[in-house]
Parts: structure tokens; C-alpha cells; sequence
């Protein structure tokens, strides 16, 4: 008599654990970037407002850019395992 495993542990219950991490490391490098670029710029200007908003002008474009590619890829991932899944559960079928 054999016994199946209930636990099934694949690469998509895997990245379950691993991107809510990747979401959390891309959010620390976005704010990590604008925290040292704002102190460069208070040393340049001597003064908190004026590098907020040097930053702001400055870093708008680029921070927006890089959150929507990394919402891009991971939407990406989740699109090619449905698809993945989708495609083989129908030649299953037939």
C-alpha cells in the first residue's frame, strides 16, 4: 500500500512566499533612494523645504517609473502561471 503525499510543494506555492518579500525590498529601495537624495540636497540648500521639493521635481518621473515596471513584472509572473495552468488543464481535458 502506498501512501501520497498530501503536501505538494511546486514553484508557484513557493513564489507565495518569495514576492510579498521582493514587494517589501523594491518598497525599502525606493524610499532608501529618496531619504539619501534628500539629504543631499539639504546639505546643498541648507534647507528642509527647498530639498523636498528639489526631490519631488527632481525624482517624480523616475520613482513612478520604476514602481510601475515592478508592478509590470510581477504582473507579468502571475499572468504566464495562469496561463500556464489554463493551457494545461485544457489539454488535459482533451
Amino acid at each position: 500500500m502506498t501512501r501520497k503525499s498530501t503536501c505538494r510543494l511546486s514553484f508557484k506555492t513557493t513564489l507565495v512566499f518569495v514576492i510579498p518579500f521582493l514587494i517589501a525590498l523594491m518598497a525599502f529601495r525606493h524610499s532608501h533612494q529618496l531619504y539619501n537624495r534628500y539629504y543631499e540636497e539639504y546639505i546643498k540648500h541648507k534647507d528642509g523645504l527647498a530639498g523636498c521639493r528639489t526631490i519631488i521635481e527632481n525624482m517624480f518621473l523616475p520613482g513612478l517609473t520604476s514602481v510601475v515596471t515592478d508592478a509590470f513584472g510581477i504582473a507579468i509572473i502571475g499572468i504566464y502561471f495562469y496561463l500556464k495552468r489554463s493551457i494545461l488543464f485544457k489539454l488535459l481535458l482533451f
